[in-house]
């Protein structure tokens, strides 16, 4: 039976998390993800609470030839740093947050493509935000570049994993209708910037 470290849980430090939402990630400006779904949800909250809130587009897919831009966006991102919900070192709508929040300490770290055409498929690489104080305890335990299966088991991350996978599986859905075209919109240059999307040949 696979060894369990201790679970994840908020060490209730400066909250870098919440409190740097928006960061440079690669030489691209970006905020917290939000899905469709969320962003009215989310702003629904920050209206109820009376907190200001700017909600931007951050992933978009596709390509429309007429503007230039993504045809279609589907992801969005909070642009507030530190987050609007932040009270002290606790989130306000915690039973609520988004699920990139519940994924946490969960990242997405990097995407590339194997196969062509239709039977193309996705892969999305996870590690961890370096940030995040329980991270720093369990550095000697995984490798935190790349998660694996067997690190889930051994960290006991089974629902951070649960709500990262259904945010993958939105973005690997949008890839595939879209053609494999990705944008990121840069909150430092106000534009999107479309990403190189890395091919891998599988091994044969």
């Amino acid at each position: 039976m696979a060894t369990t470290l201790q679970k994840f849980t908020c060490m209730g430090c400066d909250a870098p998390c919440c409190r740097e939402i928006v960061r440079e990630v690669e030489g691209i400006t970006l905020g917290l993800l939000l899905t469709r779904r969320e962003r009215m949800r989310i702003e629904r909250l920050a209206t109820m609470r009376g907190h200001s809130i700017d909600i931007r587009p951050m992933i978009g897919f596709g390509y429309d030839e007429d503007i230039g831009e993504p045809e279609f966006i589907g992801f969005y991102q909070i642009t507030n740093n530190p987050c609007p919900f932040l009270a002290g070192s606790k989130c306000e709508i915690h039973g609520q947050r988004p699920l990139i929040c519940r994924a946490y300490p969960l990242v997405m770290r990097d995407f590339y493509i194997t196969g062509e055409g239709r039977r193309a498929n996705v892969h999305v690489v996870i590690s961890f935000d370096l940030r995040c104080k329980w991270v720093e305890g369990i550095r000697k335990s995984v490798k935190l570049t790349r998660l694996r299966d067997s690190d889930i088991v051994k960290l006991g991350i089974k629902r951070e994993a649960e709500a990262m996978k259904s945010v993958v599986d939105l973005f690997v859905k949008y890839m595939r209708r879209y053609r494999y075209r990705v944008w990121y919109f840069d909150l430092s240059k106000d534009k999107w910037v479309e990403i190189e999307v890395m091919e891998v040949r599988e091994r044969g």
